[in-house]
């Protein structure tokens, strides 16, 4: 199974098995860059355009009307003390 495919799978995986609830996942930094491509369908090899969110930067996601909403990437104010 291509990795995207498996990423896509597991994403769609979680707003179903959580509907109507928050969801907080910890993970690697390569993971949410690589779930914004794929659920973005940015093609590989891409554009060269590199994502590099920070380490423990807060990213969300909203899943409604079966479409991923990407509503915060690698925001920081929790380490910066600042919006």
């Amino acid at each position: 199974m291509r990795l995207s495919l498996k990423r896509r799978l597991t994403l769609t995986q979680y707003s179903e098995q959580y509907e109507d609830q928050t969801v907080v996942a910890v993970s690697h930094g390569g993971f949410i860059a690589n779930a914004l491509i794929t659920l973005f369908d940015i093609p590989r090899p891409g554009t060269g355009t590199w994502l590099d969110p920070d380490n423990t930067g807060l990213t969300e996601w909203r899943y409604a009307d079966s479409r991923w909403i990407l509503v915060q990437y690698n925001i920081r104010y929790h380490l910066t003390g600042r919006k």
